[in-house]
């Protein structure tokens, strides 16, 4: 049923059917208002609004309207039209209508999303200029001349004659085999041919740089904007005028460009399209990558998702003759590839992670002029930091977390990685007392001083969260690794995937266990697709590159699979293995997580709604309810935590199943339910 905005002081015959406006606020938790339109008045679906909230006025979006009658509903009038032009498209009301529907979650949190604070705001007077503008015609047709491989040739055509057309097709293409080149030749030929403007999407605000760049530099006669978090809210603004007026043929942006208007939208590619930085992990936990899927659907254009690995969900529907499946398995020329070796790191003393084997190499490799790219996915100097003398470990008071030490100049502090928490490093343990307390395993700052100690001569640069904060940084340091400036490269995943480093003839995987050993069932995926696009990183110029794997799991199934057949034969594997197992991605999965302030909260709400789950499901075949379960981390920024699991056999049958299930309310009685559908991570 919809809610109304309180009583009328519109005085109309109760007789008579109106035109009543549904008016969805951003961040609103229930369903849209209904308001009457003010005395003429131009009404379009996307426009903002001004409306009356008890004693206040809110900015509002027209999200559908019908007709009814006065006699049964007394409304209030909308203050002022605030728009000429919708701010939101029609394909974009029905996105975030699809959103809202299959991720279970208030259209006003998906509508905050899409519009930008600034957009959002109560404004200083009665009328504004329509915020994205009006559309303009493209630039100037590009050259893109540069030739193509006979697998870039196929790709190329495949896209071009999907123009206009609903199409997925997953351009699955070894590293190094020029899927950018194939990017930019299909973006020239859809500006040049047909006016068209293109979405090119990326998971990480790293990656961006160098598509923008990539795009400037080939294509000159079109605009490209950029957008994604890091920037500024008028930067952000500007990018969405942009799009909007049809001034940028190209935007190069990160998953919530998915929600930008375009004048005329015809091409959008998802490059790494497996990356899990696609699933907002916060708030409204939707799928940048699935949104543009159903988005190109709705404008009836064809989608690429691009990767060298790609996601076993887009992996079945290509196998499946879903998708069409592009593949290019040839690389340029000039480009040699890299030979991968295996460390069996047992019974070997390491050197800040690094196995005898392993410091060879990189002195052998920068004796002939090679850079060399270290991939160690923990920050920090020491994962942990122990009493030697009675095993205390220090933790974080308020996550069930170690804390991290950290060096700064002049003083080391410990830091948790999921709450914030920072302290300086006591001197004595905290538990026995005594000056015993020990850093324990390896971050990339304490692999980044032992390399600078071993190799003293040598331009090291650290590539992580911590040491990237400062705005154009990330794009300073890039730009020296591509020009050799830099001659050893440590990094957490920020570097593993999309980069183009010719110079790079090592790159080396510090430790391949933690993705093998999870209990999470896709901590496997991810390990992989990190080793093989680790491995993509060197021999991408015209010198033959090495890869070294250090595990001390030399034997496991995933890891000599990934080696004997490479990505494609873990693929196979693993894609049988989840059929028979009734596992994403033939499954499908909500995840249910609950967090409370006391401790047996959260297990006690879920296990009444699994009961409740169970009764509806009497007899039901294809759904099942698993748990609940205490959270791998039970305690997290002082909430207690545990979760529950809805597995179906396909997504029809998950979601009448959670439209009945979910409660009306999301939190109450002191607990909060947050509810992830198609979740990346269990834990």
């Amino acid at each position: 049923m919809t809610t109304t905005a309180n009583e009328s002081s519109a005085h109309t015959d109760d007789n008579q059917e109106q035109q009543v406006w549904q008016v969805l606020l951003p961040g609103q938790p229930g369903q849209p208002l209904d308001y009457l339109a003010p005395r003429d008045s131009h009404l379009v679906l996307g426009m903002r609004v001004l409306v009356p909230i008890g004693s206040s006025r809110r900015v509002g979006v027209l999200w559908s309207c019908h007709a009814a009658s006065m006699a049964r509903l007394r409304l209030k009038t909308i203050i002022a039209v605030l728009d000429t032009e919708p701010v939101l498209p029609a394909d974009l009301l029905h996105l975030l209508a699809w959103s809202s529907d299959h991720y279970h979650t208030p259209p006003g949190q998906a509508l905050a999303a899409a519009l930008p604070a600034a957009i959002r705001r109560l404004p200083t007077s009665r009328r504004q200029d329509n915020p994205i503008g009006a559309a303009s015609a493209v630039a100037a047709s590009p050259s893109c001349a540069w030739p193509l491989t006979a697998d870039q040739q196929q790709a190329l055509a495949a896209i071009t004659s999907a123009m206009g057309q609903r199409a997925v097709l997953l351009l699955h293409g070894v590293t190094g085999s020029g899927k950018t080149e194939v990017f930019l030749h299909a973006i020239a030929h859809a500006a040049a041919s047909q006016g068209l403007q293109t979405l090119l999407m990326t998971p990480e605000i790293g990656l961006t740089p160098q598509l923008s760049a990539s795009c400037s530099a080939r294509l000159p006669g079109l605009a490209v904007a950029t957008v994604h978090s890091g920037m500024t809210e008028r930067e952000r603004l500007a990018a969405r005028r942009a799009a909007a007026t049809g001034e940028a043929c190209v935007v190069v942006g990160t998953r919530s460009a998915v929600f930008l208007p375009f004048a005329r939208l015809g091409l959008i590619i998802c490059d790494e399209e497996h990356d899990t930085s696609y699933k907002q992990s916060e708030s409204w936990r939707y799928n940048g990558r699935d949104l543009a899927i159903v988005r190109s659907r709705l404008l009836h254009i064809p989608v690429v998702l691009a990767s060298a690995t790609p996601s076993l969900e887009s992996m079945r529907w290509a196998l499946a003759g879903h998708y069409q499946h592009l593949i290019m398995q040839q690389r340029p020329v000039n480009r040699q590839g890299a030979t991968i070796h295996c460390i069996d790191c047992r019974h070997q003393k390491l050197e800040a992670g690094m196995s005898p084997a392993l410091l060879e190499a990189i002195a052998q490799q920068l004796q002939r002029g090679g850079q060399v790219l270290l991939f160690q996915n923990r920050r920090g100097y020491a994962p942990m930091v122990r009493c030697t003398d009675c095993g205390a470990i220090l933790g974080c008071h308020q996550c069930d977390a170690r804390l991290i030490l950290h060096t700064q100049p002049g003083q080391p502090f410990l830091l948790c990685h999921h709450c914030g928490l920072q302290r300086l490093l006591p001197a004595l343990c905290p538990t026995c007392g005594t000056p015993a307390l020990q850093p324990m395993g390896t971050g990339t700052q304490r692999l980044e001083a032992a390399l600078q100690e071993r190799f003293a001569g040598a331009r090291i640069a650290r590539i992580d969260r911590d040491s990237m904060r400062r705005k154009g940084h990330l794009g300073q340091t890039l730009q020296a690794v591509r020009t050799g400036e830099v001659q050893i490269v440590v990094g957490t995943q920020m570097i593993a995937k999309g980069h183009d480093f010719p110079g790079v003839t090592l790159a080396a995987v510090m430790d391949a266990d933690e993705g093998l050993l999870s209990p999470d069932f896709r901590a496997a995926d991810r390990m992989a697709q990190l080793i093989t696009q680790v491995a993509g990183r060197a021999g991408r110029g015209e010198r033959p590159g090495l890869v070294i794997i250090q595990t001390h799991q030399p034997r496991h199934v995933v890891l000599r699979t990934l080696l004997d057949q490479g990505y494609d034969g873990y693929v196979r594997m693993t894609l049988l293995q989840r059929k028979t197992t009734h596992w994403p991605p033939y499954w499908r999965l909500a995840l249910l997580h609950a967090e409370a302030r006391h401790e047996d909260t959260p297990l006690q709400t879920l296990q009444q709604l699994a009961e409740q789950g169970r009764n509806l499901l009497a007899g039901q075949s294809g759904v099942q309810v698993l748990g609940p379960m205490p959270a791998t981390m039970v305690k997290r920024r002082g909430l207690y935590r545990a979760q529950l699991l809805v597995r179906a056999s396909n997504a029809r049958l998950l979601h009448a199943f959670l439209h009945r299930f979910l409660p009306q309310k999301m939190t109450q009685k002191g607990v909060r339910l947050i509810l992830d559908v198609d979740p990346m991570d269990l834990l």
